[in-house]
């Protein structure tokens, strides 16, 4: 039996709040420091259900491509392939659906629990219009309240009108309201970068590989550059601020023609064509244009992570890529390979798919990380217990293993609980590297709960390392690979339930476990920190402990013997 409630809030909008006595949130983020109001369980504490889920998200997904890539040709009027689609959309339609689908289910869970009276909707003439940008997307799906709210409420308009009373309040000035938009001018100093940049290419000879976002610190790039006789490059003009046309009243035309099997499907494919960003629709003819303006003519194209988030450079390689350019991606950050990531996407679109250490299949190789190179940092006989935060977005944005919404809080009183069971004389020496604040404001409530003197004074993370003689990471991906290279004693304290990993990852998670390099409980974490403290290099250097961070490093990151050059014989033996 469902129990009665007045009234459903769906955001932290504080316009929608009232009558919070009889009221019930929809998820922690509608008042993400609060707990006073009843708060429906997240849908995703559930992983065997976010597994299941997986699975048909991808699944709708992948059928869904084909159809949107023929749409858009229509739209167009062009005849590409849905591979050139796949790399220019592929990432924003897999961020949409499953954003939506986390709504959606949020909502059915709501109502399976709950019967209520009314839900207040904001109407606004604040510009409702789709995001401009992939990135813009990103930080839309993830953080705004504002569009989420109107999400939220397009899904109530569409299924539940007969089950709960809409009420619009129009309100012009929300106090939650904030927007990313990507319209940040280009500075001067970024025009003068681009300027001198652009230039080197007049006199570039060699064309061998362009290399564009590619993780390699500046005296690597310069030494690989050379070495395949090219002048080394940023490639600036990638990064230009271009200005797209408004919503143009053709985009109706853009219809997307797709058997749907379900209501949700038929919710996606009906908003797609009011949500999909201007880049894709408007504002593809004129990032085409300056595509082909750019006239950059190397026989392959590296990139570590600019196939995401970058449309231009998106555009620039589907144009390519049809031409017959290869196309390389390296993996860019991480470490235990994971069940559920981005790098499907990366196979799908690339000729070539680089891994970090060793290759889990026959569809990648791999080579030794080009990120990560903060190695041998000092021994320190004093100095802090450094624990690096994380913080998840207030909203889930993607469908990938690992902590998703309010789980963060979860995540947050692990670290509590570890950092209570400390012992007194070593608790000074706590220090708390936060996240960036992604509206769960972790740093704020560390600072709350234990003092401002627990926060890092260290900017950056070569610092923190330095200035530590204890690192505990909080999450199995690219800062825990950094902290095992650096040679700090390090031990990893994480939610295990929540990062679903491949096979042989689990195997060496189990082994680090037997070497109490990583735990799952805080409090016998705590009590390992307690015990090795005084000399903490008597565990980590022993037989032991050495060779399982031994195997992980060749396993997750990659022999550094050679490192440079094992890529640039990658580079050299690329194009024969």
């Amino acid at each position: 039996m469902r129990t009665k409630k007045e009234l459903l809030i769906t955001t932290a909008i504080k316009e929608s709040h009232e009558c919070l006595d009889s009221a019930v949130f929809l998820g922690r983020w509608c008042d993400s420091e609060n707990d006073i109001v009843d708060t429906i369980d997240y849908h995703y504490n559930d992983r065997k259900k976010f597994n299941k889920n997986h699975k048909y998200i991808s699944s709708f997904y992948e059928s869904l491509i084909p159809s949107i890539s023929s749409a858009l040709n229509n739209y167009h009027n062009t005849d590409y392939s849905t591979q050139y689609w796949l790399i220019i959309i592929g990432p924003w339609l897999k961020l949409y659906i499953s954003s939506a689908w986390d709504r959606w289910e949020c909502l059915r869970v709501a109502f399976e629990k709950y019967e209520f009276n009314r839900t207040i909707l904001i109407n606004s003439n604040i510009k409702t219009n789709p995001p401009n940008y992939y990135n813009e997307a990103d930080y839309l799906y993830g953080s705004s309240h504002y569009w989420n709210h109107l999400f939220f409420s397009k899904i109530l308009k569409a299924e539940y009108t007969d089950k709960i009373k809409i009420e619009s309040l129009v309100c012009n000035n929300f106090s939650s309201y904030k927007t990313n938009k990507d319209s940040n001018k280009d500075t001067i100093r970024d025009l003068f970068i681009y300027s001198i940049d652009k230039t080197l290419e007049i006199f570039q000879i060699s064309k061998k590989v362009l290399i564009f976002d590619s993780y390699f610190k500046l005296s690597d790039l310069f030494k690989v550059s050379i070495s395949l006789k090219q002048i080394p490059r940023l490639f600036k003009e990638f990064n230009k601020t271009i200005n797209l046309p408004d919503l143009s009243i053709h985009r109706k035309k853009f219809n997307i023609i797709h058997e749907q099997t379900n209501s949700f499907e038929l919710f996606v494919i009906n908003n797609i064509p009011l949500d999909i960003p201007v880049a894709y629709i408007e504002g593809y003819e004129p990032l085409k244009k300056e595509s082909r303006a750019i006239n950059l003519k190397y026989q392959s194209i590296f990139t570590a992570n600019a196939h995401i988030s970058n449309d231009l450079f998106k555009i620039f390689c589907a144009e390519k890529c049809n031409s017959g350019q290869k196309l390389v991606i390296s993996q860019h950050g991480g470490g235990f390979h994971l069940k559920h990531s981005l790098n499907s996407h990366e196979i799908k679109i690339s000729d070539v798919n680089i891994m970090w250490g060793v290759s889990n299949n026959n569809k990648q190789i791999g080579l030794p990380s080009q990120k990560i190179y903060y190695k041998n940092v000092k021994r320190k006989k004093t100095g802090d217990i450094t624990i690096i935060g994380v913080e998840f977005p207030l909203y889930t944005k993607d469908h990938t293993s690992g902590i998703h919404s309010s789980a963060t809080i979860d995540d947050y009183n692990q670290k509590v609980k570890f950092i209570n069971n400390i012992n007194n004389e070593i608790y000074k020496n706590i220090k708390v590297r936060p996240y960036i604040n992604c509206g769960w404001n972790l740093k704020k409530r560390y600072i709350k709960k234990f003092g401002s003197d627990i926060i890092s004074p260290y900017k950056s993370l070569i610092e923190a390392f330095s200035n530590s003689k204890l690192i505990i990471c909080t999450y199995p991906e690219t800062t825990f690979s950094e902290a095992i290279y650096s040679g700090v004693p390090t031990i990893m304290l994480f939610k295990e339930e929540y990062w679903e990993m491949e096979t042989k990852s689990l195997e060496i998670v189990n082994m680090m476990k037997d070497a109490k390099i990583i735990f799952s409980d805080p409090i016998k974490a705590a009590n390992h920190i307690n015990t090795v403290w005084n000399n903490p290099y008597d565990w980590w250097d022993s037989e032991k402990t050495s060779n399982i961070r031994n195997i992980f490093i060749n396993e997750f990151i990659g022999d550094d013997h050679r490192k440079l050059t094992k890529w640039i014989e990658f580079f050299k033996q690329l194009n024969k």
